[in-house]
Protein backbone atom coordinates (compact mmCIF):
# COMPACT_ATOMS: atom_id res chain seq x y z
CA UNK A 1 0.00 0.00 0.00
CA UNK A 2 2.76 2.20 0.50
CA UNK A 3 4.57 1.97 -2.48
CA UNK A 4 1.60 2.44 -4.67
CA UNK A 5 0.54 5.30 -2.42
CA UNK A 6 3.77 7.12 -3.03
CA UNK A 7 3.22 6.08 -6.48
CA UNK A 8 -0.02 7.80 -6.77
CA UNK A 9 2.01 11.07 -4.83
CA UNK A 10 4.97 10.98 -7.68
CA UNK A 11 2.06 11.31 -10.19
CA UNK A 12 0.73 14.14 -8.92
CA UNK A 13 3.24 16.03 -8.01
CA UNK A 14 4.36 15.25 -11.99
CA UNK A 15 1.08 15.75 -13.08
CA UNK A 16 0.58 18.99 -11.15
CA UNK A 17 4.17 20.41 -12.27
CA UNK A 18 3.17 19.75 -16.10
CA UNK A 19 -0.17 21.22 -15.75
CA UNK A 20 1.02 24.34 -14.13
CA UNK A 21 3.15 24.82 -17.43
CA UNK A 22 6.40 24.47 -14.90
CA UNK A 23 8.06 21.21 -15.76
CA UNK A 24 8.70 20.85 -19.70
CA UNK A 25 9.77 17.93 -21.39
CA UNK A 26 12.46 20.22 -22.50
CA UNK A 27 14.21 22.37 -19.36
CA UNK A 28 17.06 23.69 -21.74
CA UNK A 29 15.59 27.48 -21.04
CA UNK A 30 17.38 28.76 -18.22
CA UNK A 31 13.97 30.57 -16.72
CA UNK A 32 11.69 27.63 -16.73
CA UNK A 33 14.71 25.55 -14.88
CA UNK A 34 14.28 28.68 -11.94
CA UNK A 35 10.54 28.67 -12.38
CA UNK A 36 10.40 24.89 -12.01
CA UNK A 37 12.85 25.55 -9.03
CA UNK A 38 10.87 28.24 -7.20
CA UNK A 39 7.35 25.64 -7.91
CA UNK A 40 9.08 23.07 -6.03
CA UNK A 41 10.28 25.18 -3.37
CA UNK A 42 6.94 26.68 -2.52
CA UNK A 43 5.19 23.21 -2.75
CA UNK A 44 7.73 21.91 -0.18
CA UNK A 45 6.70 24.65 1.80
CA UNK A 46 3.34 24.00 1.51
CA UNK A 47 3.52 20.70 2.18
CA UNK A 48 5.38 21.21 5.60
CA UNK A 49 2.86 23.77 6.58
CA UNK A 50 -0.11 21.60 5.95
CA UNK A 51 1.30 18.62 7.88
CA UNK A 52 2.05 21.40 11.22
CA UNK A 53 -1.51 21.78 10.67
CA UNK A 54 -2.63 18.17 10.91
CA UNK A 55 -0.25 17.69 13.66
CA UNK A 56 -1.93 20.24 16.00
CA UNK A 57 -5.34 18.59 14.47
CA UNK A 58 -4.47 15.49 15.75
CA UNK A 59 -4.49 13.96 12.14
CA UNK A 60 -0.86 12.12 12.28
CA UNK A 61 -1.96 9.48 10.05
CA UNK A 62 -3.25 12.03 7.06
CA UNK A 63 0.79 13.06 7.06
CA UNK A 64 2.25 10.46 5.18
CA UNK A 65 0.56 11.73 2.13
CA UNK A 66 2.87 14.89 3.01
CA UNK A 67 5.83 12.97 3.65
CA UNK A 68 6.03 11.10 0.42
CA UNK A 69 5.16 14.28 -1.43
CA UNK A 70 8.52 15.60 -0.23
CA UNK A 71 10.60 12.49 -1.00
CA UNK A 72 9.59 12.68 -4.06
CA UNK A 73 10.25 16.11 -4.61
CA UNK A 74 13.49 16.24 -3.09
CA UNK A 75 14.33 13.74 -5.54
CA UNK A 76 13.20 15.79 -8.22
CA UNK A 77 15.54 18.92 -7.13
CA UNK A 78 18.55 17.74 -7.79
CA UNK A 79 18.76 18.12 -11.68
CA UNK A 80 17.27 21.82 -11.63
CA UNK A 81 20.07 22.98 -9.70
CA UNK A 82 23.20 21.67 -11.49
CA UNK A 83 23.85 25.39 -13.40
CA UNK A 84 23.14 28.77 -11.35
CA UNK A 85 21.78 30.39 -14.14
CA UNK A 86 21.86 33.93 -12.31
CA UNK A 87 20.49 35.77 -15.22
CA UNK A 88 17.47 33.88 -14.94
CA UNK A 89 16.54 35.49 -11.34
CA UNK A 90 14.23 38.24 -12.03
CA UNK A 91 16.79 40.74 -10.41
CA UNK A 92 14.80 41.03 -6.89
CA UNK A 93 14.90 38.56 -3.86
CA UNK A 94 16.98 35.74 -3.64
CA UNK A 95 18.98 33.35 -6.14
CA UNK A 96 21.01 30.15 -6.10
CA UNK A 97 24.03 30.88 -5.87
CA UNK A 98 25.41 27.01 -6.51
CA UNK A 99 27.06 24.19 -5.27
CA UNK A 100 28.32 20.92 -6.65
CA UNK A 101 25.99 18.15 -7.61
CA UNK A 102 27.27 16.20 -4.84
CA UNK A 103 26.74 18.77 -2.29
CA UNK A 104 23.54 19.61 -3.23
CA UNK A 105 22.46 15.84 -3.93
CA UNK A 106 23.64 15.55 0.27
CA UNK A 107 21.30 18.29 1.06
CA UNK A 108 18.44 16.83 -0.94
CA UNK A 109 19.07 13.64 0.55
CA UNK A 110 18.90 15.01 4.03
CA UNK A 111 15.40 16.31 2.86
CA UNK A 112 14.39 13.09 1.42
CA UNK A 113 15.33 11.03 5.01
CA UNK A 114 14.03 13.81 7.13
CA UNK A 115 10.63 13.37 4.66
CA UNK A 116 10.80 9.43 4.86
CA UNK A 117 11.02 9.64 8.64
CA UNK A 118 8.26 11.78 8.78
CA UNK A 119 5.92 9.56 6.28
CA UNK A 120 7.23 6.35 8.52
CA UNK A 121 6.58 8.13 11.99
CA UNK A 122 2.80 9.35 10.69
CA UNK A 123 2.44 5.40 8.94
CA UNK A 124 2.86 4.21 12.57
CA UNK A 125 0.60 7.11 14.57
CA UNK A 126 3.88 7.99 16.40
CA UNK A 127 3.42 11.35 17.03
CA UNK A 128 6.75 12.39 18.67
CA UNK A 129 8.43 10.89 16.07
CA UNK A 130 6.51 13.07 13.02
CA UNK A 131 6.87 16.25 15.55
CA UNK A 132 10.80 15.54 15.59
CA UNK A 133 10.53 14.55 11.91
CA UNK A 134 9.02 17.42 11.16
CA UNK A 135 11.90 19.65 12.70
CA UNK A 136 14.11 17.39 10.63
CA UNK A 137 12.36 18.80 7.65
CA UNK A 138 12.32 22.44 8.12
CA UNK A 139 16.07 22.44 9.50
CA UNK A 140 16.84 20.37 5.96
CA UNK A 141 15.34 23.46 4.06
CA UNK A 142 16.57 25.80 6.31
CA UNK A 143 20.36 24.22 6.43
CA UNK A 144 20.40 24.46 2.62
CA UNK A 145 18.93 27.88 2.38
CA UNK A 146 21.28 29.50 4.57
CA UNK A 147 24.10 27.68 2.42
CA UNK A 148 22.97 28.21 -0.98
CA UNK A 149 20.74 31.21 -1.41
CA UNK A 150 21.94 34.57 -1.89
CA UNK A 151 20.49 37.85 -2.30
CA UNK A 152 20.17 40.39 -4.55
Amino acid sequence: IVVSGVLVVSLFVSGTLLAQGVLKTDMSSPKQVVKARKYLMKTVKLNRGDAFKKLEAGNIADIQANGAAMVIMGKVMPPLFKEKYESAYDGTGKYYKGASPAEFEAAAEVLRMAAQNLRMYSEKGNKDGVTKALGDVKQSCSACHTAYRGKY
